[in-house]
């Protein structure tokens, strides 16, 4: 740690921003291969990302339950807001867990929940930032959401998956610098256009620590070897891509042309912190009701459980019953029983008159 107790190696680091399902698993595969460093705690690959998203476990966990102070989650995002000093130090104990300090090899550090949680990192890591910003087209990103669908977060709204595209989008850029360091890329054109993927290559070789040792021709073969088999997913079938959504991807290009970051022109679509707000309220309601429905089908087990043990006595006491009646049923046919009948009456009398 530095004396003012940020990790020091974070300025060692290079940030991969950009919304879920922008190309930033592939891209930050493609920088390893390159010679940056990936967490210590990577979370495990999966069928639709079989080399692994190249995130930190523990930064995870810390940019999840930052959003859940808030009541979001990274489907639900809050509204910017000022972070709390606990804050900063979940951040930065998750950062120390993910990079332990070790050499001087560049690092590379990617959660898309960054682009919502700027303020937060900022403050942990301090200084200016070293970024590369990613982005898609919205109807790129919304399809892949809807197809890829995993864990307890299950997308089925395009109009909720734009939403996310926009409010992240918008909170990375708003939440960017003027001496932060930064390279925009356009992911769709970096697949698709040629001439576009040397242009970015060729700045990509500048923009990384020189200690790689990189140079164009270098980077273009491992970009050819990482996606040779990188598939373009389609638009959504259901685009519902709103006006303020097409010019904030159309601002975004001009970023990406020129790699200046600007302000932006226009404003959120109206109802996000609505809809955010519903998702949010959903994730702690949904969980609540399920508790207490486990609770009431535990307590008509147990009930279950108790009426099972009592009919089961019940019919047990029943069979001991009828075996006892039928046992003196046939002692009173047997010849002793008949034999014996006027002494037992005898006695019968004695006690009565006694």
């Amino acid at each position: 740690m530095e004396d003012n107790g940020r990790p020091s190696q974070a300025a060692q680091a290079v940030f991969l921003l950009g919304m879920h399902r922008s190309g930033t698993s592939a891209l930050v595969n493609f920088l390893s291969d390159l010679g940056l460093r990936g967490p210590a705690d990577p979370l495990p690959a999966a069928p639709d990302n079989p080399d692994g998203y190249g995130e930190s476990l523990a930064i995870i966990n810390a940019n999840n339950a930052l959003l859940e102070a808030r009541s979001g989650a990274w489907d639900a995002p809050p509204p910017a807001f000022s972070p709390e000093s606990q804050d900063v130090e979940r951040a930065q104990t998750a950062f120390l867990t993910a990079y332990p300090k070790v050499g001087n090899q560049p690092l590379v550090v990617k959660d898309p929940r960054l682009c919502v949680l700027m303020s937060t990192w900022r403050a942990a890591l301090g200084g200016a930032l070293k970024a590369i910003v990613l982005f898609r087209h919205p109807d790129r990103v919304v399809a892949s959401l809807l197809n890829h669908n995993r864990g307890e977060s299950q997308l089925n709204s395009s109009l909720h998956a734009n939403a996310l595209w926009e409010r992240y989008n918008r909170a990375l850029l708003e939440g960017l610098r003027d001496d932060d360091e930064v390279l925009l890329c356009d992911f769709d054109a970096l697949l698709d256009d040629e001439s576009y993927r040397s242009t970015w290559l060729g700045q990509l070789v500048s923009f990384l620590p020189e200690g790689l040792g990189l140079d164009h021709a270098s980077a273009s073969k491992a970009f050819a070897e990482r996606f040779s088999l990188a598939a373009t997913i389609g638009a959504s079938p259901e685009s519902v891509m709103t006006p303020q959504q097409h010019v904030l991807y159309q601002e975004l290009k001009a970023m990406a042309e020129t790699n200046v970051v600007k302000p932006l022109m226009g404003s959120e679509t109206p109802g996000h912190d609505a809809l955010f707000g519903f998702v949010a309220a959903a994730k702690i309601t949904l969980p609540a009701v399920e508790t207490q429905l486990a609770i009431a089908a535990q307590a008509l087990k147990e009930q279950t459980e108790a009426r099972q043990y009592v009919e089961g006595y019940s019919a047990n006491q029943q069979l001991r019953i009828e075996a006892l009646d039928d046992q003196l049923a046939r002692m009173e046919e047997t010849l002793s029983w008949r034999v014996t009948e006027p002494l037992r009456k005898i006695q019968q009398r004695r006690r009565q008159g006694s």
